[in-house]
């Protein structure tokens, strides 16, 4: 492990990355997991129940580590059980800023829980079963799904892809669109809608509904979101082969916004049922396309060492997520290119608490990108210096 292929170019890539749907808890007599919580007695009783149950069935002691013991920013050599959200548990905290945990004290929200398997996160073959809510019974009840799902065979034990959530009555007061179910008459009228994006030449072309799509099927584990993103991706594709002259450029005027979403919506629902290995491969090699055209809004940055403007940001915090999901499962060299934009971009502005802007509006994107990425870089100089306070 891993086994991924390293590929000179993204142009070279002939392969979808590969995944890891199941996760081994024990095999052959050994702990191949640790359970990792807040040092606190309601979680500590939750990771015991964790620890029985593996022990009842295979005889092995998964251990129980405490969050502030590891570096939440080093990568562990095996899985991981991870209990808790953001407000809780450090070991959050990189997943988060990468977007493939999203449990805080707002989401799932009281009375929802969530258990999914952050599949592969650091590129090393290893995955991070999370069992998380925004309080502590909410954890306790992601827990209880956890030992329903685990699976013996004879001294080994693992849990297959897990996707569960249950998102609150308040949250879903507030957010209505995550208790849609897309089926297909839904699914069919966001295309409708998709069509007519693209033929009036929309802000973004169609990059705003499709990392939506890939978001939402994350958040609320309804696999029609996917379906959707899927056939958006391709929409996408198709109306950029048609080379239509358009403002802004062939994806959609200030396209490259959206690229900070939809790598993280590709990586969160490639692994969803609806999709081909050969689906997912083209839908690769389509998003690599479309950050070639990124690095012009960025790379302006790289001759001075002013502060920056939100439409550099924009592209290099999307650059930044780019070159950690290709180098990562791909190994491509135009990774190291991507990061380093991204980082020439990013770096001056995380020594400042200004943007380029005045405007009560868009200087705060700037400096919320610049967290964004000193957290999921992570460069935690913006931190330390004092340019951010909590």
């Amino acid at each position: 492990m891993p086994t991924y292929r390293h590929f000179p170019s993204w142009r070279d890539i002939t392969q979808a990355k590969t995944l890891y749907p199941e996760t081994i808890l024990a095999e052959d007599g050994q702990p191949r997991a640790a359970i990792v919580v807040p040092d606190r007695a309601a979680y500590r009783a939750q990771a015991e129940k964790i620890q029985r149950a593996v022990a009842q069935r295979c005889g092995v002691t998964v251990p129980v580590q405490f969050d502030h013991v590891a570096d939440p920013w080093q990568p562990p050599g095996h899985n991981v059980i991870l209990l808790g959200n953001l407000m809780d548990n450090r070991h959050v905290a990189p997943l988060y800023a990468r977007r493939y945990i999203a449990a805080d004290a707002y989401y799932p929200g009281h009375g929802g829980h969530v258990l999914r398997t952050v599949h592969d996160p650091w590129g090393s073959g290893h995955n991070v079963i999370f069992a998380g809510g925004s309080d502590v019974d909410s954890v306790a009840t992601a827990v209880d799904h956890l030992l329903d799902a685990l699976v013996v065979h004879g001294k080994d034990v693992h849990l297959p892809a897990l996707l569960d959530v249950v998102i609150g009555a308040a949250l879903l007061a507030d957010h209505p669109d995550l208790a849609i179910d897309p089926d297909e008459a839904f699914i069919q009228s966001q295309m409708d809608e998709a069509h007519k994006m693209l033929e009036t030449s929309a802000h973004g072309g169609i990059t705003d509904p499709l990392g939506r799509a890939g978001i939402y099927y994350h958040a609320t584990g309804k696999v029609g979101w996917a379906e959707l993103f899927k056939r958006l991706a391709f929409l996408m594709y198709e109306d950029f082969q048609k080379g239509r002259t358009q403002y802004g450029g062939a994806w959609g005027m200030d396209a490259d916004f959206r690229l900070h979403v939809m790598i993280p919506a590709l990586d969160l629902a490639e692994e969803a049922p609806v999709f081909s290995d050969d689906e997912r491969l083209q839908i690769t090699r389509v998003f690599a396309q479309f950050i070639e055209d990124a690095i012009p809004h960025a790379a302006d940055a790289i001759a001075h060492r002013r502060t920056r403007h939100n439409h550099w940001t924009f592209a290099a915090l999307g650059l930044m997520l780019s070159a950690q999901y290709f180098g990562a499962y791909y190994g491509v060299a135009e990774a190291e290119d991507w990061m380093y934009v991204a980082d020439e971009c990013f770096i001056p502005q995380c020594h400042t608490a200004r943007s380029h802007e005045n405007s009560n509006g868009y200087q705060w994107l700037t400096l919320s990108h610049a967290m964004h990425y000193a957290l999921a870089r992570p460069y935690p100089a913006f931190f330390d210096e004092g340019h951010v306070r909590t």
